[in-house]
């Protein structure tokens, strides 16, 4: 279901609240050997990431909630591990409709963080549904 826009400002500000006790977190460490500084700096700097993506995520769900039309173009979400537009996200309605493989269904919720059941348990309709799902827009 859309997220509404209370829900999206609490889930926004919930993101905010999370990056800012990451940082004090972060300033409480004792100096530590350079080596392990950079880990540090890779793990905050991946949350960091990972917050963005989500964040961009809900408000691309919220817009695409509101599409009804095959042709009314899809905002297109990032991909969790990367931060960075999924590949071959789907333009529209109609597109995702014309899909009639799993396995690029089950590859675009994965870069949404989400497993998909085996493909003998998971039906082509099903993935559809699960992937509109995961995108914002309403189930058919």
């Amino acid at each position: 279901m859309p997220l509404n826009t209370w829900q999206m400002q609490e889930q926004l500000h919930d993101a905010a609240m999370a990056n800012t006790n990451i940082a004090v977190q972060v300033s409480r460490l004792p100096q530590a050997p350079m080596i392990q500084s950079q880990a540090i700096l890779a793990m905050i700097q991946a949350m960091r990431d990972e917050f963005r993506s989500r964040d961009h995520n809900m408000l691309a769900r919220f817009s695409n909630g509101r599409v009804a039309l095959p042709q009314t173009p899809l905002r297109v979400l990032h991909d969790l591990r990367t931060n960075q537009p999924i590949a071959n996200f789907p333009a529209n309605l109609a597109e995702i409709q014309a899909e009639n493989r799993r396995i690029s269904f089950r590859e675009l919720l994965e870069a949404l963080g989400t497993i998909s059941p085996p493909n003998a348990q998971w039906s082509i309709e099903e993935a559809r549904q699960d992937f509109r799902v995961a995108i914002g827009c309403l189930p058919i």
